[in-house]
């Protein structure tokens, strides 16, 4: 499958006065991040001390990004690159910054900014001490089994260790919403702070305007989530598509900053903004933090930047500042889906219903609950690109109507450790399902707890319901046929059976059976696949025949409550561990460094 492809050398064709740009003798054109530097090099010019003027003249050369990354990457942690000098011009900068970035963005300052210069060990000592409460490490294992029971991992992978090695060289800076701080990184050129402080910025003026921990519904010491056998609108709010509002506003004031030399705003200079449009759509082979990791890891690392900053776009294209910033925050993204198709937004169109009944009374005898969620379009689109061929990504991915999973672990006598479930041979014929409506479940009971400290488990303890529902019949044969295919990848497949097509499609569906199944035996037990009507597709992991049964009856027979307005996606989970936040922040870097220098022809 193919990674993240490299962003070519694109041009900003637009229409000024000459009197508002600068003047350039060179062929080659200036990119933003140069026309920036300029700017300020000659606002300090009588400030400067001798040697100063090196900021301006590094020479842009033919190297990649990748190139570069990896030749800041090489240096020593111990090198200091911002004098004193230099942080107190820096820091007497903030004020200005913060002015520009308030009359940006209409947020208003109501307090000072607090902040402070780090060196790189005492950042990697602040990102050690957000892993070391047991929430976050248990939460960090719960994540890690089930995004590899959905294939999204590799068996062997060590969530933790990439994470930790991957994070803190590459970020710029970083605003912490816990203690109210922008830390600034003295390993970071000064003629590369300022930008990267409008960014930073931004997030403070957030935060002091809508309170970011309440607004993204977390608290200063997050608790790991009691696991329920069911998908709510209960559980917590769509932490990715709001993290996609936090910093699509905060790139949309970092790159009016850069253009602030031509006394021009993305709100004015629609050119520019097609440009960042095209420049957000494409992906980035050169990437270093992203170079080796998983395709999940990057598309959701990646996303609150890429999408949204063309959702942001998008708000200011049709309505202004106001519904950019203050309207996004007034009424955030519920999902992935409004964030990438950012229309969807603006029509206010009707929330997807759960699709997922409650299960505890179904399975509580057998199994404790271990995690629920959301798959949404990103995982969708993630899980296509991952499995499927090239336009599958884009091909699915809008067909996408909503989908939802339960895992669970079996349950084990008290000190025995987690014991797989076998395969069976004999499969269950679904027009034996009885077409008796299931006993409503109860969702008052809450479900089973795990012990303060869980035996290790692997994806074998774990047994999997996944239902979604597309938008056509050919959508929903597709995704499931990209899911086969990618079990092999992810388990020892031991023989395929695939059914009779249902030949009843006026009846009742539970009397008539799937239009089209598949029993999948595996060395982590049955993996059931199957198509209903209206494009429901039905997928039961490692549950023995009988259990398959229940399920698949509780499923069919189940009428959606209200919309699920605020459950959590699964690749959302990465966005509640401090290490994934850190090696955000440093793929958003390398995002802003890859289009700032991006060479600008002037006209």
């Amino acid at each position: 499958m193919r990674q993240l492809a490299s962003t070519a050398v694109l041009f900003i064709l637009f229409a000024a006065g000459p009197a508002a740009m600068p003047q350039q003798n060179t062929a080659q054109p200036d990119s933003l991040g140069d026309v920036a530097r300029q700017a300020r090099a000659q606002k300090e010019k009588q400030a400067r001390t001798a040697g100063s003027d090196s900021t301006n003249s590094t020479p842009q050369g033919t190297k990649s990004l990748a190139d570069m990354a990896r030749e800041q990457q090489d240096k020593s942690r111990k090198e200091v690159r911002t004098s004193l000098e230099d942080s107190k011009k820096l820091f007497a900068s903030i004020d200005e910054l913060v002015e520009f970035a308030s009359h940006d963005s209409g947020y208003v300052k109501h307090t000072a900014i607090r902040h402070q210069l780090l060196d790189e060990n005492q950042v990697i000592h602040h990102m050690s001490e957000a892993l070391s409460s047991s929430a976050d490490a248990q939460r960090l294992a719960n994540s890690e089994v089930v995004l590899k029971k959905f294939g999204f991992l590799p068996p062997a992978f060590d969530l933790k260790a990439f994470l930790i090695s991957a994070a803190p060289k590459g970020i710029g800076a970083y605003y912490d919403d816990k203690t109210k701080m922008v830390n600034l990184l003295n390993w970071i050129d000064i003629s590369e702070q300022l930008p990267i402080l409008a960014h930073e910025l931004t997030h403070a003026l957030q935060d002091q305007n809508y309170d970011l921990i309440r607004w993204m519904h977390r608290t200063p010491e997050q608790q790991l989530r009691a696991p329920k056998m069911r998908v709510d609108a209960e559980d917590e709010e769509e932490d990715v598509a709001r993290r996609a509002v936090v910093e699509g506003q905060a790139e949309i004031v970092r790159f009016d900053y850069l253009l602030k030399p031509y006394e021009r705003n993305l709100a004015d200079t629609p050119q520019v903004v097609d440009f960042l449009q095209d420049a957000a759509t494409r992906t980035y082979d050169d990437m270093v933090t992203v170079h080796n990791a998983p395709l999940l890891l990057k598309e959701t690392g990646i996303f609150p930047y890429r999408e949204g900053l063309n959702f942001e776009l998008e708000l200011l294209r049709t309505g202004g500042k106001q519904m950019a910033f203050a309207g996004a925050f007034a009424r955030p993204p519920r999902d992935t889906h409004e964030v990438m198709e950012p229309q969807a937004y603006i029509a206010n169109q009707k929330k997807v219903a759960s699709l997922m009944p409650d299960l505890t009374a179904l399975l509580s005898d057998k199994y404790e609950a271990y995690d629920s969620g959301i798959i949404g379009q990103l995982d969708v689109r993630t899980m296509a690109k991952q499995f499927g061929r090239e336009d599958d990504a884009f091909a699915l991915a809008p067909n996408w109507q909503g989908g939802a999973y339960v895992a669970v672990k079996r349950r084990t006598a008290a000190g025995d450790a987690p014991v797989a479930v076998a395969a069976t041979d004999k499969q269950t014929q679904v027009s034996q399902v009885s077409t008796e409506k299931p006993a409503q479940t109860s969702t008052d009971k809450p479900a089973p707890a795990s012990a303060a400290k869980p035996a290790q488990i692997s994806t074998r303890d774990l047994a999997l319901l996944y239902v979604s529902r597309w938008k056509t019949a050919d959508a929903a044969q597709r995704f499931l046929d990209i899911y086969q295919n990618s079990l092999s990848k992810r388990v020892t497949v031991l023989n395929t059976k695939t059914g009779e097509p249902a030949s009843c499609p006026g009846e009742a569906p539970a009397t008539c059976g799937p239009l089209w199944s598949v029993r999948v035996t595996t060395d982590e037990g049955p993996v059931f696949l199957e198509i209903w009507p209206k494009n429901l597709v039905f997928i039961a992991h490692s549950f023995d025949d009988a259990t398959v049964g229940r399920l698949r009856q509780a499923v069919l027979f189940y009428t959606p409550g209200k919309a699920t307005t605020s459950t959590a996606e699964l690749s959302e989970r990465l966005f509640e561990l401090p290490e994934f936040q850190a090696f955000q922040e440093r793929i958003g870097e390398e995002i802003y460094t890859s289009v700032a220098q991006l060479p600008l022809n002037i006209k």
